[in-house]
């Protein structure tokens, strides 16, 4: 695990063999081997106090020669899950290693059945890593090689395309909900109420709120509230019954 560590994070070269480390680091540090290619820092990157400033240790390919651990930084890790499961906890370390060090991890003939990183087969493990690593050198490449002025313009037309994305988004779901409430207004327009009954009126009404019922029987016990506009068209309605009612009686003893 040592020497693995030391081989994903591109402290020793691919086709280099590990170096036996110096006594005192044995015996402080407990390290088997050394590291024969250290990371490339700046002097000023100790005073820098943002991260966005200070130089990448990791680098990427062919940006810079001088920085070695990158060139032998590898782009990902492929491992055959059968084997490492003859080494208890290998494979869990191995996932905790590539996610510390940034690089992706693609596992074959795996015994566990819910690993996220899983592949049926070398040939699709090939696919994907191909895919992952185009992705990810396209991506670095845009963020280290590209200007300031240009990662800014490009952050800003995705910003503002993913805007007129939303607003389209909320026009149209706008224009869907005015299509669905003028269908209503239009059928409770066509909707003719003379010729219910008394007891479908009434339903009507309290589906409308302009009578609220207490309770939830359904026989003459519940208690009913009128609104105040439904009492005096009410209180109308009897009035003119009322005098329809005594025009009726002076014509009928008019002719009699």
């Amino acid at each position: 695990m040592e020497e693995l560590r030391l081989r994903i994070n591109g402290h020793i070269g691919f086709d280099a063999s590990v170096e036996k480390s110096p006594r005192y680091e044995r015996l402080l540090y407990g390290k088997n081997y050394k590291t024969t290619i250290p990371a490339v820092y700046k002097i000023w990157d100790m005073f820098l106090p943002f991260s966005f400033a200070k130089s990448d240790p990791n680098g990427i390919d062919g940006r810079n020669q001088t920085n070695v651990r990158a060139c032998n930084k590898p782009h990902a890790v492929i491992a055959n899950g059968a084997a490492l499961q003859l080494m208890p906890s290998s494979l869990r370390l191995l996932q905790k290693l590539c996610k510390k060090a940034d690089v992706p991890l693609f596992v074959i003939n795996d015994p566990r059945k819910w690993g996220g990183n899983t592949q049926a087969s070398l040939q699709e493990a090939l696919i994907a890593m191909r895919s992952t690593v185009k992705n990810r050198i396209i991506a670095s490449a845009l963020k280290q090689q590209g200007s300031s002025a240009f990662t800014r313009g490009r952050m800003l037309g995705q910003i503002e395309t993913e805007a007129k994305w939303q607003l389209k988004d909320k026009t149209k779901r706008t224009r869907e909900l005015l299509g669905i409430d003028g269908g209503r207004r239009r059928k409770a327009e066509k909707e003719d109420w003379s010729a219910n009954d008394a007891v479908s009126l009434e339903n009507k009404l309290i589906e409308r709120k302009v009578i609220q019922v207490d309770g939830e029987a359904l026989d003459d016990t519940r208690k009913k509230v009128y609104s105040p506009g439904m009492v005096e068209i009410a209180r109308e309605c009897v009035h003119s019954q009322g005098k329809e009612t005594d025009e009726n009686k002076n014509s009928d003893s008019t002719g009699t």
